[in-house]
């Protein structure tokens, strides 16, 4: 994103950013959104992160503001503060707003156009809620394709539940789509991840499998009240495993109870279909693209949270509970609240960690100075963080979506070779083409090598592939 947007101040082509996808995933320019909203700070300020995440910040913050306004529809605004405040202390939505990444524009504008559709299919059909639902899904889908997903969820809802909005839906989409069309043609974007989806019904049956396991490690992640790395410990399911089966069965209570006391509207809709594309994508599951569902999954917990609670009330008033559910609307908050705290001092107090900020990492700034004393020689090189090397280098890169996975043969390495790929950096995030530089030494020759990274020149000839082994 940030290379996009140094590309439109440079007056650049939009595309150009010097690194080349070996597997064709995310080829394509991503949506023009965000480096657009990021240009004129990195014109002002120059390649400052504080001021980027400052920004990320109010992006943020109001997309809270949205998530109020849309939440006061269903509950009374006692419990809309604790629906809040439920979604803001939540640990990895704290840990995750760090980051430089299209998923929180994208979730703030997701729910602008969902507050803006409610407003629009809740209201008598007319021109100037129309208008604001379409700019809202231009909005959306400049910063993520599949932002398309909700123009979708309009038409069919309309059609489905509001036949009489049913022509200004088709319009909303109409416009909506063609000018994003437009957009993604003048900066030669959009897409990237289009045409990895695939027709085969057993590329897809093979997918949803693995996406609908994935979906469960993923949706821990984004609840988890001990957030760690290593998701596969005891200690991380002992704790977390029962969180997610609370969160699901509250969760199904309050879709039940919304449906049933007000009947189906726009949101009810958006999150299944939601699940659509992310289920049928051949590629792992990730948890940052559950983020937009994150909100209204939240809201039907404290709806199924209230239900509960009122039907438990009688029990309550003759038990020594009595006390606490006087406060019960701030129940939700203080579940979160005292683990947001621990988790902002593990990420404000403790010295910075390399996952915390990887550019301070000794390791890192050395093989970026070796880099730089290499770069004559060098046409590109393959890297697991291709985009980042290419930020701080400038230096031609090369990547695969996921390079750990990837199998490395004699062959392959002619043919990255035969793209231009004349360097690679080994680090311990790809152990496979580590093992595999072992046992091939005469492939390769060893220019930099420090505690983390170890950069080698490719060296091809014919006596060298007539004894290599995969």
């Amino acid at each position: 994103y940030i290379m996009h947007a140094q590309n439109l101040i440079q007056g650049k082509a939009y595309t150009d950013l010097g690194v080349l996808s070996l597997d064709g995933v995310a080829q394509a320019g991503t949506p023009p959104g965000y480096p657009l909203t990021i240009a004129p700070l990195l014109a002002l300020f120059g390649l400052n992160f504080i001021v980027l995440k400052v920004q990320m910040a109010f992006i943020f913050g109001f997309g809270l503001w949205i998530y109020w306004r849309h939440v006061q529809n269903e509950m009374p605004s006692q419990w809309v503060l604790g629906t809040l405040a439920f979604l803001a202390f939540t640990p990895w939505i704290l840990k995750f707003s760090n980051n430089l990444l299209t998923d929180i524009p994208y979730c703030t504008t997701s729910l602008l156009a969902i507050y803006l559709g409610h407003r629009f299919f809740q209201n008598q059909p007319n021109i100037k809620e129309a208008l604001y639902l379409s700019i809202s899904l231009i909005l959306a889908c400049s910063f993520r394709s599949v932002g398309i997903v909700i123009i979708g969820t309009t038409v069919i809802y309309a059609a489905l539940f509001r036949r009489k909005h049913l022509i200004y839906a088709f319009g909303i989409a109409l416009v909506s789509y063609i000018s994003i069309a437009f957009i993604n043609r003048a900066f030669e974007a959009g897409g990237s991840y289009a045409n990895q989806f695939s027709l085969d019904p057993y590329i897809i049956a093979s997918s949803i499998w693995q996406n609908t396991i994935g979906l469960e490690r993923s949706f821990t992640q984004m609840i988890a009240l001990y957030p760690s790395r290593n998701e596969d410990s005891w200690l991380y399911s002992i704790i977390n495993l029962p969180v997610l089966i609370t969160y699901l069965s509250f969760m199904c209570v309050g879709i039940f109870r919304s449906i049933k006391k007000r009947g189906i509207y726009l949101q009810d809709l958006y999150w299944p279909l939601c699940l659509v594309p992310l289920l049928i994508y051949p590629y792992p599951m990730r948890s940052r693209y559950l983020l937009p569902l994150l909100p209204f999954t939240h809201f039907y917990v404290i709806i199924g949270f209230r239900y509960v609670l009122a039907n438990i009330w009688p029990l309550i008033s003759q038990s020594f509970l009595k006390p606490i559910y006087r406060y019960r609307i701030i129940l939700p908050a203080l579940l979160w609240m005292p683990l947001f705290v621990a988790y902002w001092g593990h990420y404000t107090l403790r010295p910075t960690t390399v996952e915390a900020n990887i550019l301070k990492d000794p390791d890192v700034q050395s093989l970026f100075q070796e880099i730089n004393n290499h770069k004559r020689e060098i046409s590109r090189v393959l890297f697991w963080r291709p985009r980042m090397l290419r930020l701080f280098t400038g230096v031609h890169t090369a990547g695969f979506y996921n390079l750990n996975e990837h199998p490395w043969t004699p062959q392959e390495i002619m043919h990255i070779h035969s793209l231009g790929v004349t360097h690679l950096i080994l680090d311990p995030n790809n152990p496979k083409l580590t093992e595999f530089t072992t046992h091939n030494p005469h492939l390769f020759k060893s220019l930099y090598k420090n505690p983390t990274f170890h950069l080698m020149r490719i060296e091809l000839s014919p006596k060298t592939l007539d004894v290599a082994t995969p």
